[in-house]
């Protein structure tokens, strides 16, 4: 009975590969399989994570990197793990491959803005975030993120203007009554505009 039990599970095992991609069976031994692949990696890299063990993790991740190189959602990963580490020039090379395999990908998109507004690049931040408004108009994260961007924009470079944050602000309340700080930073930036119309 056990032997039999065994012998399905290969076969359903086998069968499994055969109907992924970018899979690889390993026979390890006679009632034994291992299928390796980039997701199975990604999740092993994923508990690993979780647990603080970072550098095992980064490994996992780059086997299955090693299964699948476009993989969005390890690529993501290894992009949010390099910007923890404070190397951006990598975090950007993996997030923008990740946004390149997947466009719709919100997360390394949002990573990637995330990444750009600590560099105080502001203006690739808002580029991200519009297409992540596009992809769902009703986060009001989106805005949110968007608002405190442009208002970035403006205060470091004098580019755009203050009613375009506002109007973010506005919106992210309007999808969440309270969001975040929307309210705090619309009456500051009306504040502002005073401010500047006065002098």
């Amino acid at each position: 009975m056990k032997k039999r039990y065994i012998i399905g599970i290969v076969v359903f095992l086998l069968f499994a590969v055969f109907a992924t991609a970018n899979t690889k069976l390993l026979i390890v031994a006679k009632d034994r399989a291992v299928i390796e692949s980039a997701d199975l990696y990604l999740a092993m890299g994923n508990q690993f994570y979780e647990r603080g063990n970072t550098e095992t993790a980064m490994h996992l991740y780059e086997r299955g990197i090693g299964y699948e190189p476009e993989n969005e959602f390890v690529l993501n990963n290894m992009g949010y793990y390099y910007h923890q580490q404070g190397e951006d020039v990598k975090a950007e090379e993996y997030l923008l491959r990740a946004v390149k395999a997947d466009q719709y990908y919100e997360r390394a998109r949002m990573n990637l803005a995330v990444l750009y507004h600590d560099e105080k690049r502001y203006d690739e931040a808002v580029q991200q975030l519009i297409v992540l408004k596009k992809i769902d108009p009703n986060n009001p994260s989106y805005h949110y993120d968007l608002g405190i961007n442009l208002a970035g924009l403006f205060r470091e470079q004098g580019v755009g203007n203050l009613d375009d944050a506002i109007a973010e602000f506005v919106e992210a309340d309007r999808l969440s009554p309270g969001y975040a700080k929307s309210v705090e930073n619309i009456e500051a930036l009306k504040n502002v505009k005073k401010a500047m119309a006065a002098s």
